[in-house]
């Protein structure tokens, strides 16, 4: 029947809705909104509840372009509260409330369609929009309840802590943390010991909260301490002060709260004068459960630095002695960083081997913070470059690096890695001889241990490093069992066949082998701006990883001239690296 309401489905449809506004709510801050527009896509005007044109935002048909297509917007009064719902040529339909007309309702009504909840009424409903709209004008309850969720919208976050200053002097850190329950202040704390025990100077700041203060009461969170610096927005100018930084967040769903992700993407002016770029900066982290972001919490982290040009020092397993190879006892501490966990109800502390951990965390970057800053060593800067080239694509990156880091003084060997196919398939894919550059065999890998820095080329497979250079890395198990690559810089360079078919991931996906063998690892960021890597006017590679080229489907593309020029600046930006930090 045309007029039939299932009252039990829209109940269980109102509940969903109810739900994800409510979690939206933890994270909503309601913008200011001026409207002037919108009034006449109301139907019954302005006298529903006071003047439509000071609340609606005429941004909407641009902030939901496909919804708005073909939608149009209802209105109407029941008992006081303005009801506006969005029926949609789909016969979704949805009624949210407001006591007054007023901005923060109309916040909320943006984060519900931005989260995506019309999805809550796609599936299986037949009711149509028309009635199910008056079904929901007539529910006083699930008005009163958004009328009450539309209110909390405009409830300010809460900030606590000193004004932010650089108190630090001579070699400098500064440590920029999020922590909502305290685990990851906690470890921030200890971390500042171990930087503070190499002669570094240490400022701790916590960046701004993004919830509102009933939000942080439902989730049983402490007041934030008042005594640490906060990292307001107009302080993010003298952050290039710094030698170092080291981040510390909790996780949320494999990766860095949103509040950490706020600080991060507030540092665009940074990144667009290439103010960061060469620092060095580290993570730590505190996750609920064991293997729930222990590592990808970092992994994910560890791109906010590579596109701002900041060289990553991870811990590797330099915490053995502090009992990072204990099996006795559930901890954190992984390669890439100290970490904590905090158990599902977030009542676990830091135990005293994980704060052991960081202590030493904060040891090994301090000394790498310091080789930034040391005298220039006198000696000539020694980098090995190792790589693997089926159709020479690698190799001829592979060149122009070497050369460009030749021209800035330091001095370059070059290998390629043992051949595993044979020569029968290496012929049948049309695979040209290989190079005269000397094979890695198990002698000359312990001789790596002898360079300053190590560069590797990687042609892409399956987004990852093809098995000839896997096999090289997994050769290397006793420099990682020995440490002996500890503290080394390194970079890596690729090729691909397809467009973004590799040019990150193959990156990211090798960087796993120089975390574990506790190696900083030099991204290129984007300072081959002036060489290309803006470039919208042809196709080439180049990512703030690393150069890289574009082989084609069946390895008839040569390496751009583009893509030269930034492979060269790439051995630049290493070599320039290498001699400021080698020993």
């Amino acid at each position: 029947m045309r007029g039939f309401v299932d009252e039990r489905r829209v109940q269980k449809k109102r509940e969903c809705v109810l739900r994800g506004i409510a979690r939206i709510l933890t994270s909503c801050r309601t913008p200011k909104m001026l409207v002037e527009e919108a009034q006449p896509r109301l139907p019954n005007g302005p006298t529903l509840c006071g003047d439509m044109s000071k609340t609606v935002s005429p941004d909407w048909q641009r902030w939901f372009p496909a919804l708005f297509k073909n939608a149009e917007l209802l209105s109407g009064v029941v008992g006081g509260p303005l009801v506006v719902g969005l029926l949609t040529p789909q016969r979704n339909a949805m009624t949210l409330a407001a006591k007054d007309v007023h901005s923060s309702f109309f916040g909320l009504y943006r984060q519900v369609f931005q989260a995506g909840l019309l999805k809550a009424f796609r599936g299986g409903s037949r009711l149509r929009a028309r009635s199910l709209t008056r079904l929901y004008l007539r529910s006083s309850q699930f008005l009163s309840a958004i009328v009450s969720m539309g209110n909390a919208c405009s409830e300010a976050p809460i900030q606590k802590g000193l004004p932010p200053m650089k108190k630090a002097t001579g070699p400098s850190v500064a440590i920029v943390y999020y922590s909502t329950y305290g685990h990851v202040k906690v470890m921030a704390d200890e971390i500042k010991k171990g930087l503070e025990s190499t002669g570094v100077s240490v400022d701790l700041f916590q960046v701004p909260e993004t919830l509102p203060p009933s939000a942080l009461q439902a989730m049983g969170a402490p007041e934030k301490p008042a005594d640490v610096m906060l990292l307001e927005r107009a302080f993010l100018s003298e952050l290039p002060k710094y030698d170092g930084f080291m981040f510390g967040m909790p996780t949320r769903f494999g990766m860095m709260a949103s509040q950490m992700k706020a600080f991060f993407d507030g540092t665009g002016s940074l990144w667009q004068n290439g103010a960061l770029a060469g620092k060095l900066g580290a993570t730590f982290v505190s996750t609920g459960t064991q293997q729930g972001g222990q590592e990808t919490t970092h992994f994910t982290a560890v791109t906010q630095l590579v596109h701002h040009g900041m060289c990553y020092v991870p811990l590797g397993y330099q915490a053995g002695g502090e009992g990072q190879f204990d099996l006795s006892e559930i901890h954190g501490g992984s390669p890439w960083g100290a970490s904590t966990l905090a158990g599902p109800d977030g009542s676990r502390q830091p135990s005293a081997l994980e704060l052991n951990i960081a202590k030493k965390q904060g040891e090994v970057f301090g000394t790498a913070v310091k080789r930034t800053t040391a005298p220039a060593a006198s000696k000539k800067g020694k980098v090995c470059i190792v790589y693997y080239s089926m159709y020479g694509h690698v190799k001829k990156l592979a060149d122009e690096i070497a050369a460009s880091m030749k021209e800035e003084g330091v001095s370059v060997d070059m290998f390629q890695t043992p051949e595993l196919l044979g020569a029968d398939v290496l012929k049948k894919m049309g695979a040209p001889a290989k190079p005269s550059d000397t094979v890695m065999d198990h002698a000359k890998v312990q001789q790596l241990a002898d360079y300053d820095g190590l560069l590797f080329g990687i042609p892409t497979r399956f987004g990852s490093a093809s098995a000839q250079m896997k096999a090289f890395f997994d050769s290397t198990g006793s420099l990682w069992q020995s440490g002996a690559l500890a503290g080394k810089l390194t970079g890596s360079f690729c090729s691909t066949g397809t467009i973004n078919g590799g040019q990150e991931s193959t990156h990211m996906t090798t960087m796993t082998n120089m975390v574990h063998h506790g190696m900083i690892y030099v991204p290129l960021g984007y300072q081959a701006g002036g060489d290309g890597q803006f470039d919208m006017t042809e196709i080439h590679g180049g990512s703030p990883w690393g150069a890289s080229t574009y082989a084609g489907a069946d390895g008839s593309r040569q390496a751009s001239a583009m893509e030269l020029k930034i492979a060269r600046r790439q051995g630049k930006v290493f070599a320039s690296k290498v001699k400021q930090m080698m020993k």
